[in-house]
């Protein structure tokens, strides 16, 4: 896997440089297979990733709202990937899961 990694019961996403739309294909089929694997949580660390886009916004909402949204966080998220997540009015994902 590319993208997400199974770590205990949490699936970790990484996204190195721009998280965008086609990406995100491969994003989601890699978090549905550690979903099937037992994983019962998101963590989305956004450490090396330099662009937010809104496909990734919309993948990840979509992700907030399937293992629902006390099982979903965002991490590690600094500059302008911070601000795209306090623009689209995201600070509740900026938690400790």
């Amino acid at each position: 896997m590319c993208f997400v990694s199974k770590q205990e019961e949490k699936a970790v996403i990484k996204v190195p440089g721009v998280y965008m739309f086609t990406i995100c294909p491969k994003v989601e089929q890699e978090l549905k297979a550690c979903l099937q694997k037992g994983c019962q949580k998101v963590l989305v660390d956004l450490a090396a990733t330099e662009v937010l886009t809104s496909a990734a916004i919309r993948q990840l909402a979509a992700f907030s709202r399937l293992v629902e949204e006390e099982n979903f966080s965002v991490c590690n998220a600094s500059g302008w990937v911070l601000g795209t997540v306090k623009a689209n009015k995201l600070e509740r994902w900026l938690k400790a899961v």
